[in-house]
């Protein structure tokens, strides 16, 4: 019999031999792709990844495809041999490019430049390399740059000869195209015999209802223009005459009323009126539904807070932790200054909100109901309520001294309250000069008092809701981000 011990040693190998056997074998091969390095025939893209099962592009996994194509943009591609999808979703190849094995390449002779294959040999745009001008005068031979020797009448322009009395491209000189409708007669770009250029177009004064006879001379809604004379449409009983046209007022969705007054393209017009879907109401121009529309809930143009707002059974609503104001907008009670605690409730200017608590601002401490700077006031001087009956500075009482032996400035004359002006750049009591108080929503930065706002739904540095503002986190606190209209943070 089998030894316990050998039966042990031969256990891993019985259950490889297993797995061999269920999965089948395969030789650890792969297929070498092909590196042509800056041969000039390759037109961009990477070679394509060995996936075994098909992804989507944006990283999540699909059953719709088979193990050989990839999701991208919603449909299955071989990304091995598809020009739109080369080697990667979105990765396409030159317009007269082809994608073999993941790699975009151009026909022989012709190199990749960008969104096309040239021929660097003869093109007058790309001689010799991509985007490679040669002068107007000039053509591409051999990939360099020549002089164009053209008949008598003719022009070299870009490469070609060309006669410049009738060409429309190069109508009198090169580059001097015809637009509009415009013929090239003896060099110069003119409408075709019996129309008129009006807003830079060949037009037919005699039926045309913007410019009838003359230009800029337009018909009035109800008439048309006949041999160059603008003349009333007669319309059947019941339609009106709308551009030329006859409509019936009662049923047309188009000029649904009177002319112009076209319908949302779900209403249909009835007796002259946009009539809504069940369920719908036609507010400015569009067919919504009342009850969860955010521009119109509840009724017409009662909108709601289009980023953290909601709109059910036409009430509006705030996302978790917001608060509803009167104007529909959504506030975090427990950060926004002007809304601390509950809505309309603001700070003084000399506090923060925090936790929904108006609180001293950074370096300011709160002495009975006002907010101080004890390093400065004489009358809080290190402390609240300790008086000097002189100067304050640094949170000390200097008595004899004056401000300016600090080389500070006096804010208070007559108490003598010291200010270093190096602190004027942030000090939001005295932002930039004496006395200066920053409002509430302001902040102090480089000695200007600028609005901030909190940003919502945000706990750290870059926040979406600051929208080209700076992201900032507010002093005095870790995770409270404030956008401020500025280019330094407090």
């Amino acid at each position: 019999m089998m030894s316990l011990r050998r039966l042990k040693l031969l256990f891993p190998i019985l259950i490889c031999f297993a797995l061999v056997i269920g999965t089948g074998c395969s030789d650890d091969e792969s297929a070498s792709t092909e590196n042509s390095g800056n041969t000039g025939n390759d037109a961009g893209g990477d070679t394509i990844d060995d996936d075994a099962g098909a992804t989507d592009d944006t990283g999540g996994s699909t059953t719709e495809c088979d193990t050989s194509q990839t999701l991208c943009d919603g449909q299955c591609v071989d990304l091995a041999s598809d020009s739109d999808h080369c080697g990667g979703c979105d990765e396409e190849c030159a317009s007269d490019g082809v994608c073999d094995e993941g790699i975009c390449r151009c026909p022989t002779g012709l190199v990749n430049c960008g969104d096309r294959c040239a021929d660097l040999s003869t093109e007058f745009d790309n001689c010799g390399e991509c985007d490679e001008d040669c002068d107007t005068n000039q053509q591409c031979v051999s990939g360099g740059c020549t002089a164009l020797s053209c008949d008598a009448g003719l022009l070299a322009c870009y490469g070609s000869c060309i006669d410049p009395s009738s060409d429309v491209d190069h109508c009198g000189g090169c580059g001097n195209d015809c637009e509009g409708g415009r013929q090239c007669q003896s060099g110069v770009c003119v409408c075709p015999v019996g129309l008129l250029r009006c807003d830079g177009e060949c037009i037919d004064p005699t039926s045309d209802r913007d410019h009838c006879g003359l230009c800029e001379n337009d018909c009035a809604v109800s008439e048309t223009c006949e041999a160059s004379n603008c003349e009333p449409v007669s319309c059947p009983t019941g339609n009106i005459a709308c551009w030329g046209d006859c409509v019936d007022p009662s049923s047309d969705v188009d000029h649904c009323g009177g002319c112009g007054e076209s319908c949302p393209d779900t209403a249909s017009c009835e007796s002259g009126a946009c009539i809504c879907p069940t369920g719908q109401t036609l507010c400015s121009g569009e067919c919504v539904d009342l009850s969860d529309d955010l521009l119109h809930c509840g009724s017409c143009s009662n909108d709601c807070d289009s980023d953290f707002g909601s709109c059910t059974s036409g009430d509006c609503g705030c996302q978790a932790g917001l608060t509803i104001l009167e104007n529909n907008d959504c506030v975090d009670t427990q950060n926004d200054p002007l809304h601390c605690g509950q809505a309309n409730e603001a700070c003084g200017d000399r506090e923060i909100c925090s936790q929904g608590d108006c609180l001293c601002r950074p370096g300011l401490t709160r002495c009975g109901t006002q907010c101080v700077d004890i390093q400065s006031d004489p009358n809080h001087c290190g402390e609240c309520s300790e008086a000097c009956d002189d100067v304050c500075f640094d949170g000390e009482c200097r008595g004899g001294a004056e401000c300016e032996d600090f080389g500070a400035e006096d804010c208070d004359p007559r108490e003598a309250q010291c200010v270093l002006e190096d602190d004027m750049e942030f000090n939001s009591l005295h932002c930039g000069g004496c006395n200066d108080v920053c409002e509430v929503d302001e902040v102090c930065v480089e000695g200007g008092c600028e609005e901030y706002r909190v940003g919502r739904g945000c706990d750290s540095c870059p926040c979406n809701q600051c929208d080209g503002d700076l992201c900032c986190i507010q002093p005095g606190t870790d995770d409270v981000v404030i956008c401020v209209e500025g280019d330094v943070c407090p």
